[in-house]
Formats: C-alpha cells, structure tokens, sequence
C-alpha cells in the first residue's frame, strides 16, 4: 500500500473522524392531517344516521426498521454502506374504531414503535502516523449502534370492512400519526490499532428527538367470536429520520410490524 492510501488521516487525532455527527430534517404533512381530520369530522357526523358497530382494541406485536450510513468524503467513503445494520423491536397500540353498516371504518388511537439494532463493525488496513512521527501499519475499526428509535403519538384511521365467512373479516385501513414524537438514541465507536504503536480510541453516543406524521398502511385479518375480536395484522410503515452533517448521513427508518390483536365489542 502507497503513501496515497493512507486514508488521508495522518496527523489528524481521531476525535475528528466524521463518523456521527446530525442535524435534524422535519418531515411534516399539515395538508394531509386537515383532510384526514375533516374526513374524521364528517364520517362522525354519519353515524347519527346509521347503524354501527364499535370496539377499543389492544394490539402487542413486533417491528422492524433499518438504519444506514453514508459519507460522500472520498477520505471516509469506503465507510457508505459499511455500518448499515437491520433493527428490530415492538409495538403498541390501543384504537377506538366504528364500523358502519356500509363496511366503512373509521377511529383512531395511540400507538408506539420501537426499534434498536447493530452492524458487526467494519475494519479497513493502512497507514497511520504516530505522535513521534513515524508511520506505521494500522487498521481503523468503526462500528454503529441504534440505541433506540422510537415513534409513538395518537393517530387517526379509515378503513373497509370485507366480510369472507362466518365471523371471518378482512379490514384494510390507513392510519395517520399526527404530531407524533420521534427518539433516536445511537452511538458510534471508531478504534485506531497497531502492532507497532497505542490504540487509540474515540466514542459518540447522542440522543436527538424530533415530531412528524406518520403514515401506517394496516392489512388485518379478524375472527369474532360473539363481542370478542382476534385479530392479526401485516403493517407496513413509512418513517424515516434523516441526520446530516457535513458529508456524513444517518438515517433511521420503520419497515413493517406484525400485530396481534383483542378486541372488545360494545
């Protein structure tokens, strides 16, 4: 390996790698908010007019995400993709809901998703420069955490009832998570060994929350047994949170959970 392989980080202390630094994006969707709550208001005033059914159900399960890294520095890019790592959790969720004699669902609830995860630690062979001035062989070691990252609030919901056998339904809804509060806790750690010299090391671990809407696309299977409901659902979730600093990216984001249900009729 030439001297020009030598990551570009000789006499520069480790502190200063660019490995986890944010800033914070807001996502916000007030138009569709407004539509889904006047959507809410309008269905409620319906239902003075017609037959419904209701229920509050409790729904445990669990949820998985994604979190990945990227640096468009040519000294750090061999480190995009590298610190990519699945996350893995649980889920919560407590909703009210009507059902019309129409099909039509609607209500709304709180729910909480949590994920945490993290990549195995990449390691890359070069060059480095001691203190004294020499330069030795040594290989940079990094490695990326999801401590936490967490999205709950309230939401709302609308939805079709298709029933396909006794006590049998299937009910497709979309949910919308309006203002709902958003936690990433990570922590990166980078390591600087040598046979020949000190390892050194250096560690971040940050906390950063934020607020958005959340959009959930619901596809529930429920069997009912008289005011009884079971239920078992396939969500699938569209969230993200994107921290940039500089050349470097992190972004967290919720893939799907899988729900079990009981519901309560009255």
């Amino acid at each position: 390996m030439t001297n020009h392989d030598q990551f570009n980080i000789l006499g520069k202390p480790i502190e200063s790698l660019p490995i986890i630094k944010q800033t914070r994006m807001r996502f916000a969707a007030w138009a569709l908010t407004l539509s889904m709550v006047s959507l809410l208001w309008v269905l409620s005033a319906t239902t003075a007019l017609a037959e419904f059914e209701q229920s509050v159900q409790v729904s445990l399960g669990s949820a998985t995400g994604k979190t990945t890294y990227s640096n468009s520095d040519p000294t750090y890019s061999f480190l995009s993709g590298n610190l990519d790592h699945n996350t893995s959790g649980g889920s919560l969720a407590i909703t009210y809901s009507r059902v019309l004699d129409s099909g039509l669902i609607f209500g709304g609830g709180y729910h909480d998703y949590s994920v945490s995860g993290q990549n195995a630690g990449y390691s890359k062979a070069g060059y480095c420069l001691t203190t004294s001035g020499a330069t030795v062989p040594c290989t940079l070691t990094v490695s990326l955490r999801t401590d936490k990252f967490e999205i709950s609030g309230i939401f709302g919901m609308v939805g079709y009832r298709l029933d396909f056998a006794d006590a049998w339904s299937f009910r497709p809804q979309g949910r919308l998570g309006i203002g709902n509060s958003e936690t990433f806790n990570y922590s990166g750690v980078a390591t600087l060994s040598s046979p020949s010299a000190t390892s050194v090391s250096a560690g971040l671990s940050k906390s950063v929350t934020d607020s958005g809407n959340m959009l959930v696309f619901v596809l529930p299977v429920y069997y009912r047994s008289n005011n009884i409901l079971l239920g078992l659902e396939f969500q699938s979730l569209g969230q993200s949170l994107t921290y940039n600093s500089g050349t470097v990216s992190i972004k967290a984001s919720l893939v799907s959970a899988t729900v079990l249900t009981l519901g309560f009729l009255f």
